[in-house]
């Protein structure tokens, strides 16, 4: 009876966390390596980059808990050097080694929203949708796993 209210409890919790979770942290980002750089006719430019940082997310089960981050985008930017817009690919790796990825977007006139994409190991399934908040150096995502049944497995 006890083995099976454990796995009860853990499936309720894995089924909680994975339905609609909400996490918030912080986001240090260290200067972005400039990768290649194209200058058009007009002066508008393209500028490929990577860059890598640490979320620290508030949720303890959470993927961001404490992970590291590597991006790499593009920024294009107008003949006066702003910025027009601007995508990336990220990937955080939590301590235990599993990935999540997704997709940054950051159009000039709105702020940069995060598309939770895909993951590995115990974030296999997971998606979501968040923004970058306070100048770039906060963040909120919501997010879930699609796959209950076997993220409660993976949970076990």
């Amino acid at each position: 009876m006890i083995r099976r209210s454990l796995v009860f409890s853990s499936l309720l919790a894995v089924a909680m966390l994975g339905y609609g979770a909400q996490d918030r942290g912080g986001l240090t980002l260290a200067p972005r390596q400039e990768q290649r750089s194209k200058a058009f006719r007009d002066g508008r430019s393209i500028v490929a980059y990577h860059q890598n940082g640490n979320l620290v997310g508030a949720s303890a089960g959470g993927p961001w808990k404490k992970a590291t981050l590597f991006i790499q985008g593009t920024v294009f930017k107008d003949a006066g050097g702003a910025s027009v817009a601007e995508v990336a690919l990220w990937e955080t790796t939590d301590p235990e080694g599993n990935l999540v990825w997704g997709i940054l977007w950051g159009p000039k006139d709105a702020p940069p929203s995060l598309d939770v994409k895909a993951g590995t190991g115990k974030w296999k399934g997971i998606s979501g949708k968040g923004r970058l908040l306070e100048g770039d150096s906060r963040w909120e995502l919501e997010w879930s796993i699609a796959d209950l049944e076997s993220a409660a497995v993976r949970g076990r």
